[in-house]
């Protein structure tokens, strides 16, 4: 099964710096629109973890129960997978091979273990995920991440796998992390992000006369300040404290690709500038109605006045 959790990977901020009259261009927008892009590569590669570890996870009955495929197994790009302990796997990453859309390699390790729950698919069940120089470089760009530190997943309800294969039942995870740190570099640029987790996340299977696919939801379940749905924060490339926060529910899938996402509403806030990101837009910037989106729309606020709006394709 493909549980590619994924979150959104949003490249495309540096064309609407692109588009901009030099004269509108200051320094606290461009910054401002740095980190989002920023927060948003972190979310889409820690999703795109996340799936692979998942993914591991059905190539071993041992820790995932119910039924492990035989003959089809679940092959990672650019990874190679082994048992390196009692209920622990190690994905380790070759740095080469060209992966997903838009093509990145990755190199580095992930490392994971059951530590609560006999199977992943007990009600209960909790990964411990460690990152050791996780290092995700986005091809067209050079732009790069390199992620160290530890975050926790768990398998809320439990998962009754033939339910969901038949589309009839739908998994819940809560991710947790605290302090993780993540290098940027682009451009000749870097900083460090610090980074926290909290939120849930929903897969279902989805069943249609002429394709089947998996969908994936995501929501922030904590509040910080008074603000409810927080899923992210901490302290950003320039050192400024952000929050990042669902005002509606994310929705991708596997069929349109998940760094495509069909619905969403994200609002950054970081130094009293706020960014807010609409997902699964037509070119106009309304709700697209066909089978995958068109792309996104950003909405800025700034703290220095300065306010627009940009429509960018996936």
């Amino acid at each position: 099964m493909k549980k590619c959790m994924i979150w959104v990977c949003l490249a495309a901020l540096p064309a609407f710096w692109a588009c901009k009259k030099e004269k509108d261009t200051v320094p606290a927008e461009q910054e401002q629109l740095v980190q989002t892009e920023d927060n948003n590569d972190l979310k889409s590669e820690g999703d795109q973890a996340n799936s692979d570890v998942l993914d591991a996870i059905e190539n071993y009955g041992s820790i995932k129960g119910g039924r492990v495929a035989t003959v089809t197994r679940k092959i990672i790009c650019g990874c190679s997978v082994d048992s390196v302990g009692v209920k622990t796997i190690r994905l380790s990453y070759d740095g080469q091979t060209p992966c997903g859309n838009p093509s990145r390699t990755r190199s580095g390790t992930i490392t994971f273990t059951l530590t609560e729950g006999n199977r992943w698919g007990n009600q209960g069940a909790r990964l411990r995920i460690t990152f050791n120089s996780y290092k995700v470089t986005r091809l067209r760009d050079q732009k790069s991440w390199t992620m160290n530190g530890t975050k926790y997943l768990t398998n809320v309800r439990g998962t009754n796998w033939l339910q969901l294969e038949l589309g009839l039942d739908s998994v819940l995870y809560r991710e947790r992390a605290a302090g993780m740190n993540i290098l940027i570099v682009k451009d000749g640029n870097s900083g460090t992000v610090n980074y926290n987790i909290a939120r849930t996340t929903t897969w279902k299977k989805v069943v249609l006369p002429n394709r089947s696919f998996y969908q994936f939801a995501a929501l922030g379940d904590t509040t910080l300040d008074g603000q409810a749905n927080i899923d992210t924060w901490g302290t950003n490339r320039a050192g400024a404290a952000f929050t990042n926060q669902y005002l509606d529910r994310l929705i991708s899938d596997t069929y349109c690709l998940l760094w495509r996402p069909r619905a969403g509403i994200i609002r950054y806030k970081s130094a009293d500038n706020t960014a807010t990101l609409t997902f699964g837009v037509n070119e106009q910037g309304q709700p697209d109605t066909r089978d995958c989106a068109y792309g996104w729309k950003v909405n800025w606020n700034l703290a220095n006045g300065v306010s627009g709006e940009k429509i960018i394709s996936y």
